[in-house]
């Protein structure tokens, strides 16, 4: 996946909720390229899978790279600005395999294992 300036540009236009410090740091985690991440995954063997879990997810700069190596992801974070901008982020690209849930990690809306 190759993000450049203008497909976070067109995030960031549509995502008016996103102000101050979480803008900002949208914009750093974004910085990198989400194929360092990807090529971090396929190191450590963690493509091919079926379904993963990225929780504490932020705003999804390794769940991408993730639902690109894998069948099926499910991003949770306990921030419900940056669940909203991940999923319009996801859009953006057109990632259809991530599922996204505002939750602490104790209430998980997820079974065990």
């Amino acid at each position: 996946m190759n993000v450049t300036a203008a497909d976070i540009q067109a995030v960031l236009a549509r995502a008016s909720w996103l102000t101050g410090d979480d803008r900002d740091f949208f914009l750093r985690v974004w910085a990198t390229d989400p194929e360092v991440y990807r090529a971090r995954l396929d190191a450590i063997g963690f493509a091919g899978l079926g379904n993963v879990l990225d929780a504490g997810c932020g705003f999804g700069q390794w769940s991408l790279p993730l639902a690109a190596a894998n069948r099926h992801v499910t991003a949770v974070d306990v921030s419900a600005i940056r669940i909203r901008t991940l999923a319009d982020v996801a859009e953006h690209f057109g990632v259809a395999n991530l599922t996204t849930a505002v939750s602490s990690l104790e209430a998980m809306p997820l079974e065990n294992a």
